[in-house]
């Protein structure tokens, strides 16, 4: 671990990723650092990634004072716009993290601009000007448009990690990053999610945000393919009950007993042997997934087949995963079906989750659809 902080200026530029840092090592241990490691006061000012990159591979950094004039962030942005080839979106997230900077040397010429002049406009509060020009001029700095620095800050101050990075790498514009911090956070992780799945940022925006129509209740278009419905009732021996259902779903599950929506599967006793692709409305998966936890965990739920999207980062998943014993990501997407036999697949990727004691049987069944694992709670 190397002894030098970063300067703040050197933090307006994200650190590459594990693969690009790599990368950067291999070419340092082949060919030398080309670029020292440039400091300003015992701190990185420019080469974070290439002293990461020299410990990686085991080179001796080389090290020089910064030598330049004026302010340190300006030449930051320089040396770096220059070397970096960044995408709109990327830039703006640049800008944002400048903005503080801006602010404060907005406030610096405002000062000097009214000297020790007395008059009614010295104990006014602060021009409302102020914030907008140096929203102005950071995208000037990174050739973007303001509105675009607008979105930026409003990713880096609600978005979650995962999605600020997600712009920051180019993967996300920052326009759609912005409309998806109005999600919350398990949500704009599984925007993120859905696009590391190959879907654009747009179409993972709009998956988030419509009501999911694959699972069974009548209320809705697609339906599970007879195939996966087969090979539960093949595990389990039988379905018992299906308590997110219709009349129209279950002429495919065929199970004994099922609860529609007009009855509130959540509301209701569940036992036996359990097919369930629960309705993946705000709010619903994951009370649907508490239930059939807490049911598990007393006893009358006994074996449990449960279809859903792969959305492995949020909390009703690791819910599920509880009480699960297996698991099955399915090769591709599921394609459900309309009730007129007509076949689709969501953007999302699936799961299938088995909660029970006969493992090898699940194994041995659902390995056609794709991989299967051992589910360990930790």
């Amino acid at each position: 671990m190397n002894r030098y902080e970063a300067h703040p200026a050197a933090e307006i530029f994200p650190m590459l990723g594990a693969e690009e840092l790599r990368e950067l090592a291999d070419d340092i241990c082949m060919f030398g650092l080309r670029e020292p490691i440039v400091l300003l006061n015992g701190q990185v000012l420019d080469g974070r990634n290439r002293l990461a990159a020299c410990e990686l591979g085991c080179v001796e950094p080389e090290f020089v004072e910064w030598e330049g004039s004026g302010d340190p962030v300006d030449w930051v942005l320089s040396v770096n716009l220059r070397r970096r080839h960044l995408d709109t979106s990327q830039r703006a997230m640049v800008a944002a993290r400048t903005l503080e900077y801006f602010r404060a040397r907005a406030k610096e010429r405002q000062r000097a601009n009214g000297g020790d002049r007395k008059s009614v406009q010295a104990n006014l509060p602060e021009p409302i000007r102020a914030p907008a020009q140096a929203r102005d001029e950071a995208a000037r700095s990174v050739n973007v448009s303001p509105r675009t620095v607008e979105h930026a800050a409003k990713v880096i101050e609600a978005g979650v990690p995962e999605l600020v990075k997600a712009v920051e790498k180019g993967e996300v514009a920052v326009s759609t990053a912005a409309e998806a911090t109005q999600l919350d956070a398990d949500e704009q992780r599984r925007v993120v999610h859905l696009v590391e799945g190959g879907a654009s940022g747009a179409e993972a925006l709009r998956e988030v945000k419509r009501p999911h129509v694959a699972n069974n209740s009548g209320d809705n278009e697609w339906y599970t393919p007879p195939e996966y419905i087969e090979a539960a009732r093949m595990v389990m021996g039988g379905i018992d009950l299906d308590p997110a259902s219709s009349e129209v779903a279950n002429q495919t599950v065929g199970a004994a007993r099922i609860f529609t929506a007009a009855e509130d599967g959540l509301a209701q006793a569940w036992a036996g042997r359990l097919w369930i692709n629960p309705p993946y409305e705000k709010g619903l998966v994951e009370r649907f997934a508490e239930k059939l936890r807490d049911e598990v965990q007393a006893g009358t739920v006994e074996q449990a087949v449960v279809l859903v999207n792969n959305a492995t980062d949020t909390r009703w998943f690791s819910t599920i995963c509880q009480v699960a014993t297996m698991l099955c990501f399915p090769t591709g997407r599921v394609r459900f079906l309309k009730p007129d036999g007509e076949r689709g697949a969501p953007l999302q990727g699936q799961a299938v989750l088995y909660i029970g004691h006969r493992r090898e049987t699940f194994a041995g069944v659902f390995a056609r659809f794709g991989i299967v694992a051992e589910v360990v709670d930790g």
